[in-house]
């Protein structure tokens, strides 16, 4: 048995950056590794060519899927396969490139920590060409190690992370998806409450941006210092005009009632298998269990909301605008 199992989840995957992937897996410095490529329910063609590459490489097996469940599910159908004896497993994408030394890194890291449940590392946004865009993602961007930071701000790229086998033991099955919920997400708020992360700050993976990504870097240039200062100037400049105010806080409020439902859902998932979940855990979690969505904006407009404006919190705002956003949803009326 493998030491390392790799889920590499494929859609319709470019032939020719599928084919850079694959050749950076078999670039490994840490060769004992064996996997699984899930294809979510491409065409024909497409699976021929995915099926075709595959065979090209003996570590790898083929699981191609009739039915389109998308990303989330298919990571955690790929997921499931992990045979129980391996130690660790790593998540992968089908049109990015891998360091050479991406799984030796990382499994040292994890080795030293035995705490330590999740190691992600920082990646290279690159083009098609491979040429680079930003030779780090995360240096430039707000990355909070908190609980309470990451349940609201994911700084888990799943493309980069690589976690023990144990940990599948009570993330799967992923909770229920309300809409926009993500893997690496859940995976690492499951890490964080069962002993934590190791981030390794080198760029151990280049992403690959193109139009055909899933997600992407969105907002790459969007969050960092100084976002606090733009929301709340946009606030009171919209202040001064009533439409724009209203459209605003209309916009505010479907932002929040997506984001609420999505950390309900691993909100309400976290607190059932991690019963014994750390008190800062327990206190993030505690405003997306209460049943309405009056309370759950009342509890996070307290100490969540002041305490985002006295530190000057940059992650994505979320901790600001979830609050307002579902307060005005209540007052639009919008449901429970």
């Amino acid at each position: 048995m493998s030491r390392v199992f790799i889920v590499l989840a494929t859609w319709e995957a470019p032939l020719a950056l599928f084919d850079r992937q694959l050749a950076s897996l078999s670039a490994q410095t840490l060769d004992d590794w064996s996997g699984v490529v899930v294809d979510d329910g491409s065409s024909e063609a497409s699976r021929r060519g995915i099926a075709d590459r595959v065979a090209r490489e003996p570590r790898l097996r083929f699981v191609p899927q009739r039915e389109r469940v998308g990303f989330y599910r298919n990571f955690e159908r790929g997921l499931a396969l992990a045979p129980a004896r391996c130690d660790y497993v790593a998540l992968c994408d089908q049109d990015d490139r891998w360091a050479p030394a991406k799984l030796a890194r990382q499994v040292s890291a994890l080795d030293a920590r035995p705490d330590a449940q999740l190691c992600y590392s920082d990646l290279r946004l690159v083009d098609p060409a491979g040429t680079a865009l930003a030779g780090s993602f995360w240096r430039a961007r707000p990355h909070g190690r908190s609980f309470r930071e990451i349940l609201y701000n994911n700084v888990v790229t799943g493309a980069t992370a690589l976690l023990r086998r144990g940990l599948l033991d009570v993330a799967l099955p992923f909770p229920d998806d309300p809409g926009g919920a993500f893997h690496d997400h859940w995976l690492a708020l499951c890490g964080m409450a069962r002993g934590g992360l190791v981030y390794l700050d080198d760029p151990l993976v280049d992403y690959t941006q193109h139009a055909g990504n899933t997600l992407g870097a969105q907002g790459f240039d969007h969050a960092g210092r100084g976002a606090l200062a733009r929301f709340l100037g946009d606030t009171l400049r919209a202040i001064v005009h009533p439409l724009e105010a209203a459209r605003g806080l209309d916009g505010l409020a479907s932002y929040a009632v997506a984001a609420d439902a999505r950390l309900r859902s691993f909100a309400t998932g976290l607190s059932t298998r991690f019963p014994r979940l750390p008190q800062p855990g327990r206190a993030a979690l505690r405003p997306f269990l209460h049943r309405y969505r009056a309370l759950r904006a009342f509890d996070l407009a307290g100490p969540t909301l002041l305490g985002t404006l006295a530190a000057g919190q940059e992650t994505n705002l979320a901790p600001l605008k979830i609050p307002l956003g579902l307060a005005w949803a209540c007052v639009r009326g919008r449901g429970s």
